[in-house]
């Protein structure tokens, strides 16, 4: 430790006074934390210099090898490197956030006669007036409960452009009221916009305007005694004041603000994003994160950053529950998304205060339940270990499977899951090399073969493996780990499927079987529900993982031509060729003088063509 402390001290001593990006490896020189900094030079020896003792710097005095920088020319270009290269490499000791979607919005075009209300993820600068966007809405049960009260109080069309253009007759929606029958002229233009108007002036948040408009009709249906009419504003308004009832006004200004509020228990924490439109409360979203060294600053600055690269909607104010150091250039970075200034602020008294309490509060909750969720994910696999007498608890688990049809295009699939969870960035598909014909046992040995001999060479191993097929898979993988020296290193079961005999008298289902390895019987999973999901999502998994490539192959392989097995033979040319013969046949009917007319085509290489093109010919 001494010396390796000692080799990065006098490394530092190295590093430019300038902004940059550090990475930091470990002995198999993998990335394992990320950072940014104003002062390469100061920022990262003040890791190692032995005077700071808060406990993240003594976590990564243990774990580093070797430190990389990269220099930029501002911090703000030393942020957006920094957010490329905690994508690329995924450290382990990184915010990173699964969750990188944007959130829904509704869009209005006003310059259609008869304008819909759609929903779309990205708002698009269209270049032209009257297209209005409403939202973001912090989640899909949000945005379909708008929907659901603009479809109940007022009738709109809800078809798409195309079959709004083609219909002849109103559809359903028309029948029971939802929607007023544009598509066939039962509603004049300006009544029907002017009913458009009345929702974007809800969507604006004018609520008591609307209810003003649905009052004065009401109470006019009523004095003409049409009390049909008047009886269906009512339950309108109804519906329209309980919908405001739900919202909680926190702000006297109408601003949108995001809160994030923090909850920590030593390396595992939580985060929770409160989400404020127009003054209200309008949902919220939380993120769990284990093994979380940094300090909460450093933390929250991090997580903003991953936050908002992902393309969502940037707020005009972001409530930070630590203080961060550079707030400036993160100010500056998140205004260049919304295009407009942007504030990030750390009160410390009044009304926001309240609100980090709030988020913070339902931050300790989103811990709570991660938390219980992975008592009981690991219950599951104790019961995994106990029910098959493993000699390890499966933390992570691989499971292969092959896929092929009559040996062709054969390809292997590896899936794996960690603590009972899907991570598909250590998924791996293997095409089978050394393989002829369709023989399952054979493919599935050299999988494996691979994929324990690569493991070997990296130390990165899995608790257990599992094997889609019966006794015979379970045979195979079972000397492969032989030939691999790593009998009773690894736990190894074979997952056998479901199956429906037709038998005298009718059908015999056979169920789910697990084999293992000095087991005489198969292990039925039909009475242990939980073991018998995890299992049949691994499987499957792993099926459709294989599947998907191999119909990738396939498609490729549909697509081909014995031009592309032609030595010699570029992409420009041969479809130089196919542009002035048409077809391979044309190409094969050609004269020799009429193949070297083609710019890059010589005699020779015409002559070569024309014979190997006669070998393949049963290809085509």
């Amino acid at each position: 430790m001494e010396s390796i402390l000692q080799k990065l001290q006098d490394h530092i001593k190295k590093f430019p006074a300038a902004p940059g990006v550090y990475l930091m490896k470990n002995g198999k020189r993998e990335v394992i934390y990320v950072g940014k900094a104003r002062n390469l030079k100061s920022r990262v020896r003040s890791y190692f210099t032995g005077h700071d003792e808060r406990h993240h710097v003594k976590f990564l005095m243990s774990k580093v090898d070797s430190i990389e920088v990269m220099v930029t020319d501002t911090e703000k270009e030393a942020l957006i490197v920094e957010d490329i290269l905690i994508k690329k490499h995924r450290p382990r000791y990184n915010i990173n956030l699964k969750d990188d979607k944007t959130y829904l919005s509704l869009k209005i075009d006003m310059n259609l006669n008869f304008p819909r209300v759609e929903v779309v993820r990205i708002k698009k600068k269209d270049g032209k007036k009257g297209v209005r966007y409403f939202g973001p809405y912090s989640s899909a049960q949000a945005l379909r409960e708008t929907l659901a009260l603009i479809q109940k109080v007022f009738p709109l069309r809800t078809c798409r452009e195309s079959n709004f253009r083609n219909r002849v007759r109103p559809c359903l929606s028309y029948q029971i009221k939802r929607c007023s029958g544009p598509c066939c002229g039962h509603i004049e233009v300006s009544l029907y916009r002017g009913m458009m108007e009345e929702v974007v002036l809800f969507l604006e948040g004018r609520s008591k305007e609307i209810l003003s408009r649905f009052t004065k009709r009401m109470m006019a249906a009523a004095e003409k005694l049409e009390f049909e009419e008047a009886a269906r504003l009512r339950d309108c308004i109804e519906s329209i004041k309980r919908t405001l009832e739900k919202q909680q006004v926190f702000a006297s200004a109408a601003d949108d603000r995001d809160v994030v509020g923090l909850y920590r228990e030593g390396t595992s924490l939580a985060i929770y994003v409160l989400f404020i439109r127009e003054g209200k409360v309008s949902g919220g979203k939380g993120f769990t994160f284990s093994n979380q060294e940094m300090p909460d600053g450093e933390i929250v600055s991090s997580f903003i950053r991953r936050f908002y690269s992902g393309g969502r909607y940037v707020p005009a104010e972001v409530i930070i529950s630590s203080e961060i150091e550079d707030a400036p250039v993160m100010e500056e970075w998140l205004g260049e998304f919304r295009e407009k200034r942007v504030h990030i602020v750390f009160p410390r008294r009044g009304d926001k205060v309240k609100l980090l309490k709030m988020a913070s509060k339902n931050a300790g909750q989103t811990f709570i339940a991660g938390r219980k969720k992975d008592l009981s994910g690991r219950e599951l696999l104790e019961e995994v270990r106990d029910s098959f007498s493993l000699k390890k608890l499966p933390m992570r688990m691989e499971c292969f499977d092959i896929s092929n049809i009559q040996g062709t295009n054969a390809t292997g699939s590896m899936v794996t899951f960690v603590n009972g969870e899907a991570h598909k960035d250590k998924y791996r598909h293997f095409r089978i090399k050394g393989v002829e014909g369709s023989d399952d046992f054979a493919m599935m040995y050299e999988v494996l073969s691979r994929r324990l001999g690569r493991g070997l060479d990296e130390e990165d191993l899995p608790d257990l493996i599992i094997v889609d097929g019966g006794r015979g898979q379970l045979g195979v993988a079972m000397k492969a780990l032989e030939d691999s020296g790593l009998t009773g290193e690894i736990d190894l079961l074979a997952l056998a499927k479901e199956k429906v005999f037709h038998a005298k008298g009718g059908k015999e289902r056979r169920d789910e079987r697990v084999y293992a390895p000095g087991r005489k019987n198969p292990l039925k999973l039909k009475d242990r529900s939980g073991i018998l999901f995890l299992f049949q999502r691994i499987r499957d998994e792993a099926h459709r993982f294989a599947i998907s490539y191999h119909k990738k192959l396939r498609g490729k392989k549909a697509l081909s031509s014995p031009l592309d097995e032609i030595k010699g033979l570029g992409t420009v040319t041969k479809k130089a060729l196919m542009g002035r013969f048409g077809s391979l046949r044309g190409i094969r009917e050609a004269s020799v003088s009429e193949l070297a007319s083609v710019k890059g085509v010589t005699v020779a290489f015409a002559e070569t063509l024309l014979k190997e093109l006669e070998q393949k010919s049963g290809k085509f």
